[in-house]
């Protein structure tokens, strides 16, 4: 999908959506496990991964063709 969303962003902006979505469930559900001090140290890091991916799907979203 990410390869279609690609060649027509507007056609296929919910792929935007999913990635910005996703990514904020993903953020909650890593600091919950940091706060509980029950995962490895690499998920830790993958907090900041995931705010990254969802800022950029954010910024990169795509607007109606004029």
């Amino acid at each position: 999908m990410g390869y279609l969303a690609a060649h027509d962003p507007w056609q296929y902006r919910f792929v935007f959506d999913l990635v910005i979505l996703i990514g904020i469930f993903l953020i909650g559900v890593h600091t919950y496990g940091y706060i509980k001090k029950n995962q490895p140290v690499i998920e830790n890091v993958e907090i900041i991964l995931y705010a990254l991916v969802s800022l950029l799907a954010w910024y990169l979203y795509p607007h109606q063709p004029a």
